[in-house]
């Protein structure tokens, strides 16, 4: 290394020599990392002293949500809902409750004059959603009839909190005109753990 400083020995083989021993130096640093990481003798201030990480083992893990989100259809397209949400406990916020990563999306269609349903357990899992706005796509034998919306939280782990309160809008004729890019993503295995969670 100290060679290496100095522009009258620096060369471009020994430069390439440096890099190859710090290269096994820290290789051979890793196993030993790993050792003393996994040695339950060696206490977290001489880990610290040596400029090793230490394990946070108070982190609590994250419970499954408590509180229930709040589904606002903002727009009815032709073909097509959108829809904001936000958690009952912040409703001015758009921030999802900790340790959330989506909302969960089910939906069931009513005919025209039929009362609109209120067991989320009898909806249709249609998506999850991570960012906002939700675009919902319809089919065009649905026009005229009332779509109703169940959302719930998600953590990472698959955790489920409870139901929102439903919010129906009527499915207005013609294709959709939700933007590009901005379909619900559809979640295959959401409906077994929806049976699961149930």
């Amino acid at each position: 290394y100290v060679p290496v400083q100095s522009a009258e020995s620096r060369t471009p083989a020994l430069i390439q020599h440096k890099d190859a021993v710090r290269a096994s130096a820290e290789a051979s640093l890793r196993v030993y990392a790993r050792l003393i990481r996994a040695n339950a003798g060696i206490g977290n201030d001489d880990r610290v002293a040596l400029g090793l990480s230490v394990d946070n083992r108070s982190r609590a893990r994250i419970a499954a949500p408590a509180s229930a989100p709040l589904l606002n259809v903002v727009c009815a397209f032709p073909g097509s809902h959108q829809l904001r949400f936000a958690d009952e406990n912040t409703p001015n916020s758009r921030a999802k409750p900790r340790g959330v990563t989506n909302l969960w999306l089910a939906m069931a269609i009513s005919d025209y004059g039929c009362p609109t349903p209120n067991d989320p357990n009898a909806a249709m899992m249609v998506g999850a959603f991570t960012k906002q706005p939700a675009y919902v796509e319809h089919e065009i034998k649905d026009a005229g009839k009332t779509a109703t919306y169940f959302g719930r939280w998600a953590t990472a782990r698959g955790l489920l909190g409870p139901w929102s309160l439903p919010r129906s809008m009527t499915i207005v004729a013609g294709g959709s005109a939700a933007p590009s890019g901005t379909k619900h993503r559809q979640v295959e295995p959401a409906r077994e753990n929806l049976r699961k969670a149930a």
